[in-house]
């Protein structure tokens, strides 16, 4: 086992240097290519004085040149903290605020965004003005310096004050989640693995750390594709992927637009999902369509590297609203349910979600308050042991699977991305006009985020979404708005949750 992530990388590109690394559109880049630039890339980010421990950010769409970047960024012994570029710039600054980065990578197409981003003591490297320095650095590299406890990234997640969370994630913990997938899913070099995520979302580097362990290539998959469901299935045949890797909003989506044909996507074997449940009705028609294709359910937050449970979905499910089991834990982590009495839960009990393991994070950048919360001693062992609290309420059934029931706070997934309710309430209480503000989820097929506000002045729903994109991501908005006259209460004064729910659901 290597200590470093990206020391598989360089095992695979001396052991077969010719072979196509990654794949974009019409672009390719082979292994020895794209060791050689990362090489080049970690030197020229040496000079700009990145060492041991600093984080650098990237603000890039999607593309060849992210990859780049995140090897790049490994090579000098750093932490790479991907920048979402359609993110608000607002959102972006906080990132940049909290985490500090010695440098930000980007190139023509987010030029303009990184120099609003970024205060002027922060170093810019565009890939494409600096291409002529980058390319005169070295192709050979140093030692590396890093040790397999140190930090390989920093993934910044929804927060419930309104102030993304960032977290932590080793070398070690990816080095785990690569060996996990490539021996337990044979994963092998003849594959083509997709990478449809984007970056900034920790289920991309999954499709990342599994490919270049197993010297396979990496077909990126352009954000564009996914909401025309013929040419995603058209790129996917294209660019002979053998392994199709994303969240069941997207495997949903396919479903519903009736494209779904057991002549389509042939050299698919396997199908990964994970980030959301997966209605099973949408999984049945995937299922029925490719019934020679395996389907795995992958469960885990992102403070668990990805995943830390998987269920081999064999037979086609029978009960359409029920999801299927997040199944048994992976052999890098440890997974365990407490009841309401505080006890291990039993087959047929439920409770909530603990983890713990080689996969588990060290927690949240710069936040201890929120470390603690979350992060806690095994209550079961006397001995020191840090467990994850992960506020997911499961089942425990007769075969020592688990099912997922929900979300035991107000954190829900919807397209694949953690979302604290929080953040968005937090976000629609900065708008001046907005008095008092709520936002609760309500699944039937899909899950709804549903925004419940009562105004100052009278404005249309299109307002209030225009100031929201101005603040949070895109996909954190609500689905529809609710302008009421007050927000109804509980006994005990806290806002009728439950109440909101039922009157939305009563006026479908």
């Amino acid at each position: 086992m290597s200590n470093l992530i990206q020391k598989y990388f360089d095992k695979s590109a001396n052991k077969n240097p010719k072979k196509i690394a990654c794949v974009f559109n019409d672009e390719k880049i082979s292994y020895q290519d794209l060791l050689s630039y990362s090489n080049q890339l970690a030197c020229e980010l040496k000079k700009y004085g990145v060492k041991q421990g600093d984080r650098v950010c990237f603000c890039l769409y999607k593309s060849i040149n992210s990859i780049k970047s995140i090897l790049g960024i490994l090579k000098a012994d750093s932490i790479y903290v991907p920048l979402d570029a359609f993110s608000p710039e607002k959102r972006m600054k906080k990132i940049v605020k909290d985490c500090k980065p010695r440098v930000l990578i980007c190139d023509n197409n987010t030029q303009d965004i990184a120099s609003r981003i970024a205060p002027r003591s922060i170093k810019i490297i565009n890939l494409d003005k600096d291409k002529k320095k980058i390319k005169n650095q070295p192709k050979e590299h140093n030692e590396y310096k890093n040790s397999s406890s140190d930090l390989a990234y920093i993934f910044y997640t929804s927060g419930s004050t309104g102030e993304p969370k960032g977290v932590m994630i080793t070398h070690r913990n990816l080095i785990e989640c690569a060996d996990w997938s490539v021996g337990e899913l044979n994963i092998t070099s003849k594959d083509i693995l997709s990478s449809h995520p984007p970056f900034h979302f920790d289920l991309s580097t999954f499709d990342i750390c599994a490919c270049f362990k197993a010297g396979a290539t990496l077909a990126i998959i352009p954000e564009k594709l996914s909401v025309f469901p013929a040419a995603l299935l058209e790129y996917i045949e294209s660019h002979k992927i053998t392994i199709l890797n994303a969240v069941p909003s997207l495997f949903s989506y396919l479903a519903k637009s009736g494209v779904l044909d057991k002549s389509r996507i042939p050299l698919v074997k396997k199908v990964f999902f994970n980030g959301e449940v997966f209605p099973t009705k949408y999984l049945s028609q995937w299922m029925k369509t490719f019934s020679k294709k395996e389907f795995i359910n992958m469960y885990g937050p992102t403070e668990a590297t990805v995943q830390c449970s998987f269920y081999r979905i064999k037979k086609i499910p029978k009960n359409l609203k029920k999801p299927v089991p997040i199944g048994k834990a992976c052999s890098d982590a440890e997974i365990f349910a407490i009841t309401n009495k505080g006890k291990k839960v039993k087959k047929g009990e439920q409770g909530e979600l603990y983890i713990s393991g080689a996969c588990l994070s060290q927690g949240y950048w710069s936040n201890k308050e929120k470390t603690d919360e979350a992060f806690i001693q095994n209550p079961f062992n006397k001995e020191k042991e840090i467990v994850y609290k992960t506020g997911d309420l499961v089942y425990l059934n007769k075969q020592a699977d688990y099912e997922f029931l929900g979300r035991i706070d107000h954190q829900i997934k919807n397209m694949g991305y953690r979302i604290d309710l929080g953040e968005i309430e937090a976000a629609m209480y900065s708008i001046p006009y907005i008095k008092d503000a709520v936002v609760v989820a309500y699944t039937e097929e899909n899950t709804h985020i549903l925004g419940f506000v009562v105004l100052s002045s009278q404005l249309n729903q299109e307002k209030i979404k225009t100031d929201l994109e101005k603040i949070i991501p895109k996909y954190m908005i609500p689905h529809k708005f609710f302008i009421i006259k007050n927000l109804p209460k509980t006994s005990t004064g806290k806002i009728d949750r439950v109440l909101l729910k039922k009157k939305y659901a009563s006026k479908k």
